[in-house]
């Protein structure tokens, strides 16, 4: 004899079976955003840390503008590039002095800083770095 067909005992294996692809379909979309938020954090890490290359590099760069202008007032400015980075230094008149900008740029991105050098009495008088 066959057993009788419980019909409560399949409906609740029907609504095992929906809340067991609910639960996973939300366990799935947590994997999914969790790997997502990743992806960004490591992106944002990548750009923090190509923008602080740059800036480094042009603070040297601008450092080593400032040497050369003090050897040669008549120092005009120059292109370098090392590494892949490439670093322009260019200077301009200011009442009673120079102003030295320095801007580095690789792939899409750009830095740029700048100083003051004011010759006052006999010395230079420097602002401080600043990025623009």
């Amino acid at each position: 004899m066959k057993k009788p067909i419980n019909e409560n005992s399949n409906k609740n294996h029907g609504q095992a079976m929906i809340v067991l692809l609910f639960i996973t379909a939300i366990v799935v979309a947590l994997v999914l955003q969790i790997a997502s938020l990743s992806f960004s954090s490591i992106s944002l890490d990548n750009e923090y840390s190509e923008g602080l290359l740059l800036v480094t590099e042009a603070e040297s760069r601008l450092e080593d503008a400032l040497i050369k202008y003090l050897r040669n007032p008549n120092y005009a400015g120059e292109t370098v590039v090392t590494n892949g980075i490439t670093c322009a230094v260019s200077l301009s008149d200011i009442s009673g002095g120079k102003e030295l900008v320095s801007s580095c740029q690789r792939n899409q991105r750009s830095r740029t800083v700048a100083v003051l050098a004011i010759y006052d009495n006999g010395s230079y008088l420097f602002s401080p770095v600043r990025e623009r």
